[in-house]
């Protein structure tokens, strides 16, 4: 089960808890359940069932108008959303960076190696797929591909974010398609370069990009920072960690090239590969 999913409904229940100077024990007792399941509530290691829920506000005399704020909270963090979904051939990690990108106000994202999966083509998608399940070929492939088109389209149809999105220039060069894909990755780059904050950063500049792996810092109205990996490990929210990956953050946007200057980069690439492709 995702701490991140309800994290919002749980974290209100523990600071009412704390505002009410109750301790975790006593509220126990109150409600005649062990301390492990008030815990296991309190940290979403546990669905939050809404009779729980229900009962333990009670238990702290919250009720009217911030009973319902609660619930109806419970009620939003519960929606059956699609990567929420049994049977999908997706980590449950992965599932928690599509649910942070969902609801977060700004997202960050660094890529050192490849295109980020958020900006990738079907074709460049199904390259990298393949060669990450190269022993699972054919219809869990697809899946998986058409996992990362539902996330795009997850994130990008939101109105209320900012995306800016950090690609090391070797992932422009790296080949993991044929040249009239790559092209049209770079095209898909640059056209996306006009609605989101895409910057690159150039070989000649110095960034501690080497480091560190792919990242994504997801910024909340009302939860705490996160950093997710693309499912590859469990999002990050402890303060320290958030504090070095802000400064990471601002250490490579210094070293990236503006907007306009990476829209001409991408420009000259993708006339670059139309000439190759041109006297092939």
């Amino acid at each position: 089960m995702s701490s991140i999913r309800y994290r919002r409904t749980t974290t209100r229940l523990r600071d009412l808890r704390v505002a009410a100077n109750l301790h975790a024990l006593e509220l126990a007792r109150r409600l005649e359940w062990s301390p492990s399941k008030v815990s296991r509530l309190e940290t979403g290691q546990r669905p939050p069932h809404i009779t729980d829920v229900t009962d333990y506000l009670r238990a702290l005399g919250v009720s009217g108008y911030a009973e319902r704020q609660v619930l109806d909270l419970l009620l939003a963090e519960s929606a059956p959303h699609w990567w929420w979904r049994r049977g999908l051939a997706a980590t449950p990690d992965w599932r928690d960076a599509v649910d942070l990108e969902a609801r977060a106000t700004t997202v960050t994202t660094y890529a050192p190696a490849l295109v980020p999966e958020i900006l990738r083509t079907t074709e460049y998608a199904a390259a990298v797929v393949a060669c990450r399940h190269a022993l699972t070929p054919g219809r869990p492939n697809n899946r998986r591909v058409g996992l990362a088109t539902g996330r795009q389209l997850t994130l990008f149809a939101r109105e209320n974010v900012d995306v800016t999105v950090l690609i090391d220039e070797p992932a422009l060069h790296r080949r993991v398609v044929s040249p009239l894909e790559q092209r049209a990755q770079l095209k898909h780059l640059r056209t996306m370069a006009e609605t989101i904050d895409l910057r690159v950063i150039p070989f000649d500049r110095m960034h501690p990009g080497l480091v560190t792996g792919a990242f994504t810092l997801c910024a909340f109205r009302d939860e705490p920072t996160t950093v997710h990996t693309d499912g590859d490990q469990p999002a990050i929210d402890t303060p320290e960690e958030i504090t070095e990956y802000r400064a990471l953050t601002a250490t490579l946007l210094a070293a990236a090239l503006t907007r306009t200057e990476t829209a001409t980069l991408l420009t000259h690439l993708t006339d670059t590969d139309q000439r190759v492709l041109a006297h092939a």
